[in-house]
């Protein structure tokens, strides 16, 4: 208990570094490519439709505030990615029999990797939601390999919720924890009881989802269906992994990197921070390599299986991007029912990671015990400290951009002040009156508050995510434009081309974020015959159609 305080006093420690201190003292949200936070005063009260994840952000919004909740969610994330570390090396300790001795700092060092690396990085700065959803997902990845030396249905349990949870989070992690289970279940599926477990597990992970599955079948399935149809090789291509100079795509996807949010300007690339990043990859890379062929004799099954996961992950990552791979994946996105969806094949770097951090901490038990039978020092402090700190270092030195804010990326804001105004005074009236549509029609903008950063746009949430309200459904990537088929979508649409305002049939109100995206080109609103001006602000413009 007292070495567990001590992890938890390291990791609170790390997530400071890495988050800064600023957010503590300062007000405001953490507005993100994917995230944003805002004010709830009511309950999505639709279960048989929203997602339970969701029902339970929306609660600690309403409950905590949304400033508070933001910075706490961000903060919490890179948290139990540390303590997912120390549960995952004390497992790797206990399967491969790694001595007492070395379990201290064996724990520190998956602390560490678990949150100096580049999925934490450029994930949580984009799409923390995503990034918890794999920290979920390595818990349950936990439970599963406690089945292997201790079978107990309990563990089936907790991985099948775990899994289901992560699922919520990002309904990505469906593929993704399957190839866990399937692996797995080829490795270690002998007899029935294990079969009862790993029927436990799909169970498990069915009933956090149980709600929105239900309400599928009773109805409402058309929506993800209808959403899917629309998915098409544009999508793929608009999520394309890239590669990182000096290394092609394999290389980039085997050192965690290669997100298309780098490619499209929301990240700080690493070689802009330290130019020789590469080469402290390349040796993560081979001593997790080194500490699977060291350990092989230890657990030869276990080692397949991560082995597997590797393998599988490694290539699923590259998508078509791949001069290798791009064939296998191609049919998997025409052939495999809803693989589309995932879109974006890098995340599968995810699975990555865990792998990679189990074979640096292999390497390094193994260093420690060297160390030992070589007498390196009669220091028992020198002995762990000294590999300690260099292994700091070269994880640094491979996500240089992640500290002390992510790099001064992690930037605290909050909505203006007659966003509230607005909200509060007028917008009930307005919403009795018709519908509202909401301009820039961009899905993702900048604005000043937000030092310019592409951000999701987040008016629509801010005013209470209403269904008279209508936003932009554009995702504006390369050469895809929206996945929408609305009619509704192609008049507006229409409407900024013509500016006929026939076409707004059912509107009676425009807002217009002004200072934002290419606000400039509707200024044809403040002069437009059949507007009138309702409100005016340097950063909301009201307009009601005459």
């Amino acid at each position: 208990m007292r070495n567990n305080r001590k992890i938890w006093l390291l990791i609170l420690i790390v997530s400071l570094v890495i988050m800064g201190v600023e957010w503590i003292y300062t007000g405001g949200v953490f507005f993100l490519l994917d995230y944003i936070s805002y004010p709830v005063t009511g309950w999505n009260l639709d279960f048989l439709r929203v997602n339970l994840i969701t029902l339970l952000a929306e609660g600690g919004m309403r409950s905590l505030g949304y400033q508070l909740f933001s910075k706490l969610f961000f903060f919490i994330t890179i948290f139990l990615s540390g303590w997912l570390g120390f549960v995952l090396a004390m497992q790797i300790a206990n399967l491969f029999k790694v001595g007492s001795q070395y379990h201290t700092p064996l724990a520190i060092a998956g602390v560490f990797l678990l949150m100096l690396n580049p999925v934490l990085y450029e994930r949580m700065i984009t799409q923390p939601g995503v990034y918890l959803a794999f920290v979920l997902m390595g818990f349950g990845l936990i439970q599963l390999l406690k089945t292997i030396s201790d079978w107990k249905l309990k563990y089936y349990l907790f991985a099948g919720l775990l899994f289901g949870g992560a699922i919520g989070l990002s309904s990505h992690m469906v593929f993704m924890s399957g190839v866990f289970c399937l692996i797995y279940a080829l490795l270690y599926l002998r007899t029935k009881k294990v079969l009862l477990g790993l029927v436990l597990l799909m169970g498990m992970t069915l009933l956090p989802n149980l709600n929105w599955l239900i309400g599928g079948f009773l109805g409402s399935w058309s929506v993800v269906t209808d959403t899917l149809a629309t998915f098409n090789q544009a999508n793929i291509e608009g999520f394309l992994s890239h590669a990182l100079a000096p290394f092609n795509l394999e290389l980039t996807s085997l050192m965690l990197y290669g997100f298309w949010g780098e490619r499209a300007g929301h990240l700080v690339f690493p070689e802009d921070v330290n130019p020789l990043w590469w080469v402290f990859s390349v040796i993560l890379f081979v001593v997790s390599i080194g500490g699977y062929r060291f350990s092989y004799k230890n657990n030869k099954k276990l080692v397949w299986f991560f082995i597997l996961v590797w393998l599988l992950s490694w290539i699923f990552a590259t998508g078509i991007s791949s001069s290798r791979f791009w064939a296998l994946n191609q049919w998997m996105f025409d052939n495999i029912p809803y693989y589309i969806g995932l879109r974006e094949p890098q995340k599968w770097v995810g699975l990555l990671l865990f792998v990679r951090a189990t074979g640096i901490l292999l390497a390094f038990s193994k260093l420690l015990y060297l160390l030992d039978e070589l007498r390196w020092s009669r220091r028992e402090m020198q002995k762990q400290i000294v590999p300690l700190g260099v292994l700091v270092l070269i994880l640094i030195a491979n996500t240089p951009a992640l500290i002390w804010g992510f790099y001064g990326q992690l930037v605290l804001s909050d909505y203006p002040t007659e966003y509230q105004t607005y909200k509060q005074t007028t917008l009930s009236w307005d919403l009795k009156k018709g519908k509202i549509l909401i301009l820039p029609r961009h899905s993702y903008l900048a604005c000043p508050r937000t030092q310019r950063k592409i951000i999701s746009n987040p008016l629509k949430a801010y005013l209470g995510n209403h269904p008279q309200i209508v936003s932009s459904d554009n995702i504006e990537l390369t050469n895809l434009y929206t996945n929408s088929n609305s009619s509704e979508s192609r008049d507006i649409e229409n409407f900024l081309v013509k500016k006929d305002l026939a076409l707004l049939s059912g509107f009676s109100t425009i807002i217009m974020m002004e200072n934002c995206a290419d606000y400039q080109n509707y200024d044809f609103l403040k002069s437009h015959w059949g507007l009138q001006m309702g409100f005016s602000s340097p950063s909301l413009s009201v307009y009601y159609l005459k």
